[in-house]
């Protein structure tokens, strides 16, 4: 859940130039990559390869590996190489393990 959360901070943070109609899913899949490989254990690291199967099927678009391992670097260079961000998630899963807040609360 962290790892969408930072994908979407990093997709948001992207300049419009670089987020074109036709290459938004090549970016949204390069910002989830890189949120994954910041956030997730090395063990729970998804394949790019399987990362770009999902999102080809879903978007019927054709990324190819080499789009997405060198749309990385496009990535970082424009977040100034700045992916340890905080999200909303954060503070709620903080709070919840302090005690602070529950599992079962409502937010109203």
């Amino acid at each position: 859940m962290l790892t969408l959360h930072l994908a979407m901070l990093y997709f948001d943070r992207l300049s419009p130039e670089l987020v074109k109609s036709s290459n938004w899913p090549l970016m949204a899949l390069t910002c989830f990559i890189l949120a994954a490989k910041f956030q997730e254990r090395d063990d729970d690291i998804p394949l790019i390869e399987d990362c770009i199967t999902v999102t080809n099927v879903a978007r019927k678009t054709s990324i190819l590996y080499d789009q997405a391992t060198k749309n990385e670097y496009v990535v970082l260079k424009e977040l100034n190489w700045d992916i340890n961000k905080v999200t909303p998630y954060h503070f709620v899963k903080n709070y919840i393990s302090q005690g602070i807040i529950f599992t079962n609360d409502y937010v109203i």
